[in-house]
């Protein structure tokens, strides 16, 4: 077994170098031995994504699976990686700093089989691929600078919840527009015209989810919102 670890500080935020950095499908691009790198399970990027890959050694490539044992976003990541030659487990870390993002490593080795002869030299070699690979990574992503993924869109929990909110609207649209019609019917019978307003006033708090600025049984007639339906955002 043997110990590998290290640092590197990357002129981007923290939260675009985790993120470049938990999807393994990038690494070919700043690592010239990853032949090719894909991720596995469905779903983002998270704890429990396991990725397959392959990087060339002695001349032929050698298969990886890699698993993502903990995801703290943007904090650190966990990892094991299985392979013949070996196993590896350690985690990076990402911490802003100025003028950047110090990104830590820190690997545990366990070499198998005839290669655990070779502790010392694996040690050795383990310390210069690593600072070499995150090295590459460095250039590229000041080179070419990505974005968080909340730049592209927002985060899982912000989309459930707006998913949620769409569906409070729906329903309390459909709620309206049913009581709505129950009024309509009930002012034909009483012989009120349909300009009569609507009522009672819904609580401030649900007006923006109808698209409106103010109580609708002050406002609106029910030719906006009667037979038409609710007008929605």
């Amino acid at each position: 077994m043997t110990f590998i670890e290290g640092e590197i500080t990357i002129a981007r935020p923290a939260a675009a170098v985790f993120d470049f950095a938990a999807d393994q499908r990038n690494e070919p691009r700043y690592n010239p031995r990853m032949v090719r790198a894909e991720k596995v399970t469905g779903g983002p990027v998270r704890k429990g994504t396991v990725f397959r890959s392959a990087v060339r050694a002695a001349g032929r490539p050698t298969e990886m699976r890699s698993k993502l044992t903990g995801y703290h976003r943007p904090g650190w990541l966990a990892s094991r990686t299985t392979m013949a030659q070996a196993d590896i487990a350690g985690t990076l870390t990402f911490a802003p700093v100025p003028g950047g993002t110090r990104m830590r490593w820190a690997w545990v080795v366990r070499p198998k089989g005839a290669s655990r002869l070779l502790t010392p030299v694996i040690s050795r070699i383990g310390r210069r691929q690593e600072r070499a690979i995150w090295t590459g990574m460095k250039r590229y992503l000041e080179a070419h600078p990505q974005r968080a993924r909340d730049e592209h869109h927002p985060d899982e929990h912000v989309r459930r919840q707006q998913f949620a909110d769409a569906q409070d609207r729906d329903a309390l649209g459909r709620q309206q527009h049913q009581q709505q019609q129950h009024d309509r019917v009930g002012r034909r019978q009483a012989g009120v015209g349909s300009h009569a307003r609507i009522g009672p006033a819904l609580c401030p708090s649900h007006w923006p989810l109808l698209g409106l600025a103010g109580p609708p049984d002050s406002v609106v007639s029910l030719r906006t919102h009667g037979a038409e339906g609710t007008r929605r955002t």
